[in-house]
């Protein structure tokens, strides 16, 4: 009897050792000297501190800084033919045929400085989207006077077209028109990234001139163009060749073909920089001129995918901007 009644009371001693046990462990850590508390905190902040440093080195070493610029782009598309060159451009003369806006911001990547006086440097630069209507006939010859001035190509460029180029619905859109021309729209935007090798001439201890550089790039495309026969390409506010053309419209116009590219092309570059002004936070450049070259390869691009004519018709692509002046905030 007496040893049945000690069953639940060795129970309960059993149940009362096991609580104690993380009483224990907790009461053991608390009794941790000050200093060795201190040391494990200071240790996961330092490995905090590095863990951000790593990524601020990251993302430094990524980009260099954001550039606000006020330029233009001379950027356009321009047709030929194989024997005639130029028959249809963007003529500047004409209002609200000028060059666009650059694309006010612009990422930039690291430079690395090869001695005192030469560099390298990847880029990245976006082109904006750059849209033009009712290009005009090249090389620009106005016929008529007064208020009934209008341009076309040439009698010669003309007669190419007939017969290398329009198909059966185009000779019988112009039959019986004796002004018509031909026109285009076009719709384009360009990515670039590359990678430029140069020399400047260092002054004082922030200042560079006449910075110039070589490089390759390569570029993605995204362009479309319309091909359109206009029965007149009308001039309003004509003055003369060498002044202003004044307004332009593609009268009774017809879109006879149409095309689209979106890929990459390699394209070589060429830059020049007047003067720069690098610390540590920022940089100014004043006039900067970027140019892009580019072979005959490159018109074929856009030729392949016409739907109703032969690739007879090339296409020519111009990049090229000017930075008149612009700010870069380093990170």
């Amino acid at each position: 009897m007496g040893i049945k009644q000690m069953f639940p009371l060795k129970k309960f001693i059993a149940l009362f050792a096991i609580m104690l046990v993380p009483l224990h462990v907790l009461y053991a850590q608390d009794a941790l000297p000050k200093e060795e508390v201190v040391e494990e905190t200071a240790s996961e902040e330092m490995e905090t501190e590095e863990g951000q440093e790593e990524q601020e080195e990251w993302y430094e070493g990524l980009v260099d800084g954001i550039k606000l610029r006020y330029g233009v782009s001379t950027t356009n598309l321009s047709f030929q033919t194989k024997a005639s060159g130029k028959i249809i451009a963007r003529d500047r003369r004409l209002e609200g045929k000028g060059d666009p806006q650059l694309f006010p911001i612009a990422v930039i990547l690291p430079e690395s400085l090869m001695n005192d006086w030469s560099f390298r440097s990847a880029f990245f630069d976006y082109s904006g989207k750059v849209i033009d209507e009712d290009l005009a006939p090249s090389p620009w010859v106005p016929e008529g006077e007064g208020q009934n001035v209008y341009f076309r190509q040439s009698s010669s460029v003309r007669e190419e077209l007939i017969n290398n180029f329009f198909n059966d619905d185009d000779k019988k859109f112009i039959e019986g028109k004796d002004k018509w021309a031909l026109s285009a729209d076009t719709e384009f935007e360009f990515i670039y990234f590359g990678y430029f090798w140069g020399v400047f001439l260092p002054a004082f201890d922030y200042h560079r001139f006449f910075k110039t550089g070589l490089g390759v790039t390569l570029s993605y495309n995204n362009l479309s163009v319309k091909l359109n026969l206009c029965e007149e390409y009308k001039l309003k506010g004509y003055v003369s060749l060498e002044e202003s053309h004044g307004t332009a419209e593609c009268v009774g116009k017809k879109e006879i073909d149409s095309a689209s590219y979106q890929g990459f092309a390699p394209e070589g570059v060429f830059f020049f920089n007047l003067w720069e002004r690098v610390t540590e936070g920022s940089v100014w450049n004043v006039f900067t001129l970027n140019v892009n070259i580019n072979d005959s390869k490159y018109s074929a691009l856009l030729n392949k995918n016409y739907k109703h004519h032969s690739d007879y018709l090339r296409d020519g692509k111009q990049a090229q901007y000017i930075e008149v002046v612009a700010y870069t905030y380093r990170f």
